[in-house]
């Protein structure tokens, strides 16, 4: 049975962005505002912010995604040009949850409060409640909400937050998972704010912010390298940390930051002698020190011989006087888009919440995930992205003609295709291109072919790289070919992709009669589904209404082989 199977492309949309520029980059210019008495502010220092064991409130950082899951209009406020905990804006007020002050005061709010206008203010309370009861904070882990008695002069907004909602994946490429759900943990982020996935998802499922808490430089290859570029280069925002600063940044298809790498002395350098270049721009919102030799791996850096920083990376956290450095930014996209950002963080993890150096490190990694983007904005978190250029590929093959891989396709006479790239690769990640093809006019179907000299058994991967007249770029599904095939699970087919409730497998005639097993695997590597029994029929339904929404594979064995197939669930 064919197949049509639609590829799932990069979504890019298209928003307006604010007239201030360089909002992500140094000498952000100033967007100076008032908010009128009545105007509510969310603390974000060591000092208004404290939970009870008397340090910073990571549950802020909860609070704040929560309402924007709810919708409330919220602003980040951050001075152009302060200086490490500098003030952001000075105001009269009084504390009103979770209990309220006796009497208003004038405070200093710093490391980037966020403010919402008293026009704004309607239902919010209610909506802080429910995050206590939802979290089951109590007593002064509760985080803090203060309202404005008397209107606030020059109130610098960097980021109108209205409408942006946070949709994190963490990456597990490297199976160190479990340090960045730390940090979600620690910090209350709804769960529904973050997914685990691969960095080669970020080209078709719907997030605003990655991140790679770990991958080695063995495990790194240009598929996941590839994707990233094209998130960031739309607008996603990415962080690596740890060896996954390496692994990102000294791959030659990687050089997110620099021209030729970098080395990673871990210098000693004391919290005391830790300089912050940037201490105005988002990534850097956090009061007290941070240091830039914990543990880990990759714990500061510097450039290789002969390599220099593009002209948008910057540092936040550095030796005396720039060099180590321990976390740094560049921007991939245009200075007046939101995102398009690469964010470096050093150090293996940040366990402790009772020291400043390892609360400040999970506040930068929250202060990027916060960060807007132009990209993603408008649809679910996970979801398969809508396609972005006008077609559709249809009944994509490839398979053996004598001594050549022959691959053809269909699309939409209605595309806007410019060309198409063919990608091969020996092991389904790392992918080169191997010839292109023109689109025309003149006919929606395509074909190509090349010599192949692999040994009889191997197995290659073919995928296309689709590129359209304004440079967007989508990806195929990857399919395989065996040479000189002699086993019937390459015949193997599974669809739909993704799948709602019922998902077919077409079988070989070779497997008729014989036993047969099928395993549904979630991310985790759990088994959730298994079916055994004999294959009497050449299509096999498989009942996934149980499982939750979200990618997971599908194992099959019989008489012998074993293939392994990957799937969405809507």
């Amino acid at each position: 049975m064919k197949t049509i199977v639609p590829v799932l492309m990069f979504l890019y949309t298209a928003l307006s962005v604010n007239a201030q520029s360089n909002k992500d980059m140094p000498a952000p210019v100033a967007n100076l505002q008032t908010l009128a008495t009545g105007s509510y502010v969310i603390p974000m220092d060591n000092n208004l912010q404290l939970n009870a064991s008397n340090f910073f409130n990571l549950k802020a950082y909860g609070l704040i995604v929560h309402l924007l899951n709810n919708g409330v209009k919220l602003k980040w406020s951050i001075r152009a040009g302060k200086l490490k905990d500098g003030t952001d804006f000075s105001g009269t007020a009084l504390r009103i949850l979770p209990t309220q002050a006796a009497l208003p005061s004038l405070y200093n709010f710093l490391a980037g409060p966020f403010v919402i206008d008293a026009a704004d203010t309607s239902g919010v309370a209610a909506i802080v409640q429910s995050f206590y009861t939802a979290n089951a904070l109590v007593g002064n882990n509760r985080p803090a909400v203060f309202q404005l008695t008397a209107p606030a002069l020059n109130v610098d907004i960097r980021y109108n937050m209205t409408g942006f909602i946070p949709k994190a994946v963490v990456l597990n490429d490297g199976n160190k998972t479990a340090i960045h759900l730390g940090f979600m943990t620690k910090a209350s982020i709804p769960t529904t704010n973050y997914q685990l996935a691969s960095a080669n998802d970020l080209v078709s499922r719907c997030f605003t912010f990655a991140s790679e808490p770990h991958i080695e430089p063995g495990t790194m290859n240009t598929s996941y390298l590839n994707a990233v570029h094209v998130f960031t280069k739309y607008g996603g925002n990415f962080l690596a940390q740890c060896q996954a600063v390496e692994s990102y940044e000294n791959h030659a298809s990687g050089r997110f930051h620099t021209t030729g790498g970098i080395n990673y002395p871990n210098t000693a350098v004391s919290s005391a002698d830790t300089r912050y270049p940037n201490a105005d721009l988002a990534y850097s919102q956090f009061q007290g020190a941070f240091s830039i030799q914990q543990v880990g791996t990759v714990q500061n850096w510097i450039l290789k011989a002969g390599s220099t920083n593009k002209s948008t990376t910057h540092s936040h956290a550095t030796g005396n006087p720039t060099s180590p450095v321990g976390a740094s930014v560049a921007k991939m996209n245009g200075s007046t888009q939101d995102g398009g950002l690469v964010f470096y963080l050093g150090n293996h993890d940040f366990a402790s919440v009772s020291l400043y150096e390892s609360i400040n490190g999970i506040r930068m990694y929250m202060n990027a995930l916060l960060t807007p983007t132009s990209l993603n904005r408008n649809c679910n978190i996970g979801t398969f992205l809508v396609a972005v250029l006008s077609s559709t590929i249809q009944n994509f093959s490839v398979y053996q003609n004598n001594s050549k891989a022959q691959l053809n396709w269909t699309i939409d006479k209605n595309s806007t295709i410019n060309r198409f790239a063919i990608e091969r690769s020996f092991d389904g990640m790392s992918f080169s291109e191997t010839g292109t093809v023109a689109a025309l006019t003149t006919t929606a179907e395509y074909y190509f072919t090349e010599t192949i000299q692999s040994a009889q058994g191997s197995v290659m991967y073919y995928r296309l790289r689709i590129e359209d007249q304004q440079g967007k770029t989508g990806y195929s599904e990857i399919k395989s070919l065996r040479m000189g095939r002699t086993d019937a699970a390459g015949s193997v087919e599974t669809y739909p992709n993704p799948v709602v409730n019922q998902l077919n497998i077409s079988l070989p005639d070779q497997w008729m009669g014989k036993q047969i097993s099928f395993e549904v695997i979630d991310l985790n590597g759990i088994k959730q589904l298994f079916f055994n029994g004999l294959a009497t029929i050449p299509t096999k339904q498989l009942n996934l209404t149980g499982l939750k929404s979200g990618f997971y594979y599908v194992r099959i064995i019989c008489n012998g082989e074993q293939l392994t197939k990957s799937i969405y669930k809507l």
